[in-house]
């Protein structure tokens, strides 16, 4: 029979930061019907767009015996999207900007999953283990005006 001891502990913990700009710069050309030449830019999109994520990561196992352990981890992250007013489009060969205003837009979420695995090993080649997880759930699946 094997005796109970003070578990020995493994664990890990990770930080991680992310931010991205982009200028999301999209044009329409002109062409000549007849030949398909481009004539210039018809009118110029810029839609620039942000994004930043917050995630910190961390799991501890616990060695209860040699044969017995438990696996405990978690993972929180936070992000927040975004479409910066974009300028009108230039309207280079009709003199004329765009009449349509696109309001900014922004999405932020936050998730939390967690683990939980029990192991037992009956033998060097078999292992009995159990597995509890939740899944990642998006709070904010859409960009909404703000």
């Amino acid at each position: 029979m094997r005796r109970l001891h003070a578990p020995r502990e493994d664990s890990s913990l990770t930080i991680r930061h992310t931010k991205e700009d982009t200028d999301g710069d999209q044009y329409l050309a002109a062409a000549d019907a007849v030949t398909g030449q481009t004539q210039g830019v018809l009118a110029d999109f810029l839609f620039p767009t942000t994004y930043e994520e917050y995630a910190a990561f961390g799991n501890a196992t616990w060695h209860f015996t040699d044969r017995f352990d438990v696996q405990i981890g978690g993972r929180y992250r936070r992000t927040g999207k975004g479409m910066k007013r974009p300028t009108p489009p230039a309207l280079p060969l009709s003199g004329l900007t765009d009449p349509f205003v696109v309001p900014r837009q922004r999405a932020d979420d936050s998730t939390f999953t967690f683990l939980v695995a029990p192991r037992f090993r009956y033998a060097p080649d078999l292992v009995v283990y159990a597995r509890i997880a939740s899944s990642p759930v998006d709070l904010a699946a859409a960009l909404r005006p703000s």
